[in-house]
């Protein structure tokens, strides 16, 4: 099966072409709009990745952040999308570094860096993890 990789962002102004680098990787991709469709859609279809904008639910993430970590079944890669510094937003929101982008950001870079971390010892992804993408 493919890797999933969920967005949630309340207006979806990713282009075109991010759904095309995606596509060539072979990362499947699914859209929701609100903090509780995310959590709600993380737990049917258990995605490998979540990129979650910094605008979901006015920007209060405190309750997606906290829904995600308190999972039970098997957590995805969760990343956060901000038009703020990525240092800035993660300080801001206590994020680890590593999960923040600024946006805009490279998209094929974006989808590299998930084909990667996919390839990469899947055994680990049964909990939350905090590592960088390799952009």
């Amino acid at each position: 099966m493919p890797p999933l990789l969920l967005i949630c962002d309340p207006t979806y102004d990713y282009p075109r072409s991010f759904g095309e680098h995606l596509n060539r990787r072979e990362i499947v991709m699914r859209h929701v709009r609100t903090g509780k469709e995310c959590l709600r859609a993380v737990q049917i279809h258990q995605p490998d990745f979540v990129l979650i904008s910094s605008e979901t639910d006015g920007g209060r993430l405190h309750d997606v952040v906290r829904g995600l970590h308190n999972m039970t079944n098997r957590t995805p890669q969760v990343f956060y999308a901000s038009f703020k510094p990525a240092w800035r937003f993660s300080e801001e929101q206590g994020l680890a570094a590593g999960q923040c982008i600024q946006r805009p950001f490279d998209e094929a870079a974006f989808a590299d860096g998930l084909a990667s971390l996919w390839n990469e010892d899947r055994t680990e992804s049964e909990t939350l993890h905090t590592r960088s993408l390799p952009l």
